[in-house]
């Protein structure tokens, strides 16, 4: 609403919004935990989009949601969605700033479930590059 200054914070997270935008537009299927989040998703991207000053794309909510699905936890194992396939994309936005030792160790103690489970995938991670690569991620690499 007019007059009321902006959440702390908001000016940073735009960029973020976006990348979440232009990540799902480039998806082949997203998958939500809820329909809330789907439809809170969704919803918020024509009034986003909106707030840019030049190109304002038309539609992208509609693209979205043709590719959208719920799926309700706890997911089931072995999968049998429209994921199947040789090897199972998993993208992970590690390389941030919040990323702590104890957030990857959950990360790879999961690959290694999936591993112990039979399942076959490529992890693609996100966000900016180390200068060194941590060493739980060489390691990781080497044994797997």
């Amino acid at each position: 609403p007019a007059g009321v200054p902006p959440a702390e914070g908001a000016a940073e997270r735009l960029p973020v919004r976006y990348n979440q935008i232009l990540s799902a537009l480039a998806a082949d299927v997203l998958l939500f935990n809820s329909e809330y989040n789907l439809k809170s998703f969704l919803s918020n991207i024509g009034p986003f989009l909106n707030r840019m000053p030049d190109f304002k794309p038309q539609g992208v909510s509609e693209i979205i949601s043709r590719k959208s699905r719920v799926l309700h936890f706890p997911v089931q194992f072995p999968w049998s969605g429209e994921l199947s396939g040789d090897l199972i994309p998993c993208t992970w936005p590690g390389r941030t700033a919040g990323n702590t030792t104890r957030i990857r160790q959950n990360f790879f103690k999961t690959l290694r479930v999936l591993i112990e489970e039979g399942f076959r995938f490529r992890v693609s991670i996100l966000g900016g590059s180390f200068e060194e690569v941590p060493e739980d991620f060489e390691k990781f690499r080497i044994s797997h």
